[in-house]
């Protein structure tokens, strides 16, 4: 039976990667590549983003989960699409990304993406509380955090996309083309939203 790497294994790991990996364009060499460099510009809310290439668009909000590697299942290249991940893949605590890349590179889309199997149904935001009771037991505000567990898949998929439809600095167009999916982590294959 496997066990997880250490910090040490990754970064020999990565001295492995990096005598074979291809150098990327920084911004200040996108044009000598034929892409465009992004325009940092402060502008009136009205006015459209810019537009950066290489492309970044759609953005992926998605699980962290070490099964979940959109990279794989979306068969994105580098620096194909931007990918936002932590506890189930939710919305809220990636929606100040969105909203700055938005800016800098100018969405037209947003995916959301959880998966089946995911860690966050196997356990509630009360046990993780009481975890920290037993760490914290005079902190009282650990009684208002929660942690981005859920008890319904299809539901946790459309109660993100809402707070990205639902927020007022999401630009409408973008709300308006932001879409739900469920990668099935059996099949690999990543399935719309059920209306």
């Amino acid at each position: 039976m496997s066990t997880d790497p250490t910090v040490k294994e990754l970064l020999e790991r990565n001295k492995q990667y990096a005598a074979n990996a291809s150098s990327l364009p920084f911004f200040s060499e996108l044009s000598s590549v034929g892409l465009t460099p992004p325009h940092i510009v402060i502008r009136p809310s009205a006015q459209p983003p810019p537009t950066l290439r290489p492309p970044a668009d759609p953005p992926a909000v998605t699980c962290a989960d070490p099964r979940c590697v959109p990279e794989q299942f979306l068969g994105l290249r580098p620096a194909e699409a931007v990918i936002m991940r932590n506890m189930c893949g939710h919305a809220a605590p990636a929606l100040n990304d969105i909203l700055a890349l938005d800016h800098f590179v100018g969405f037209t889309e947003i995916m959301v993406i959880h998966h089946t199997d995911c860690g966050s149904l196997a356990f509630t935001d009360e046990q993780v509380r009481s975890t920290l009771r037993t760490r914290r037991p005079e902190d009282e505000s650990i009684d208002s955090m929660t942690f981005g567990t859920i008890v319904d898949l299809e539901q946790s998929v459309r109660d993100d996309l809402a707070v990205i439809k639902s927020s007022p600095f999401v630009r409408e167009e973008l709300a308006n083309r932001s879409y739900g999916f469920i990668y099935d982590i059996k099949t690999g294959l990543v399935s719309p939203l059920k209306d």
